[in-house]
């Protein structure tokens, strides 16, 4: 694989905690006991098998969707892991980069966007109280992120020796590798054709 697919073994992993991490998996935790409660509550049916179908399938959509997307650095570096794909994207070739609902890197080539990250709605509404504005202390999180990244995105540009806007620089962002994430694609199709084939069986 490329250097800009990430494959240095010797490159530095920093994990970016996903905004899902903790509120997907509780609230499919809560969906999923209501769907037994209410199955148990009357014994298990031959109706009730499309309910309990739809088990798993809330399980592997809170993953794919709350869990699974995520920012980390490698080296030089960026991978946007996203519900159905992988980006690999140098950091070098970022011309800028913001957090609003979503991610969103911005390179010559194009943009790309993850939902691993995100800014709290009222902040998104409301942005009179943005990094420039507060004391250090009171920095958000996606303030504190996007600092970070356009830091190391710029000192990636200095080590290359990338200027912002050059011919360089746009070389760098059509190097980006994209990939679709395919187990995971038939993990989530197999769930749903359970349930599908769950709910012909009741209806047969």
């Amino acid at each position: 694989m490329s250097q800009a697919a990430g494959s240095e073994p010797a490159a530095e992993v920093e994990q970016i905690p996903s905004r899902g991490d903790i509120a997907g998996p509780v609230l499919a935790a809560i969906c999923a006991a209501v769907f037994l409660v209410a199955v148990l509550a009357d014994g298990i049916q031959d109706t009730d098998l499309p309910v309990l179908a739809a088990i798993p399938v809330l399980g592997v959509m809170t993953w794919v969707l709350y869990r699974r997307p995520r920012l980390a650095v490698r080296g030089d570096v960026l991978h946007l892991r996203g519900a159905f794909e992988d980006i690999w994207l140098p950091l070098a070739a970022i011309e800028r980069l913001e957090i609003r609902r979503v991610f969103v890197a911005h390179t010559g080539a194009g943009r790309y966007i993850s939902t691993a990250q995100s800014r709290p709605l009222r902040q998104v509404m409301f942005p009179g109280q943005r990094a420039g504005d507060t004391k250090p202390s009171e920095i958000s999180a996606a303030d504190f992120l996007e600092q970070r990244l356009t830091q190391l995105a710029a000192d990636a540009r200095e080590r290359a020796g990338v200027a912002m806007m050059s011919e360089e620089q746009l070389a760098l962002a059509q190097s980006v590798v994209k990939r679709r994430a395919w187990p995971v694609i038939a993990l989530a199709l197999g769930t749903l054709a359970l349930f599908a084939l769950s709910i012909l069986y009741v209806v047969g």
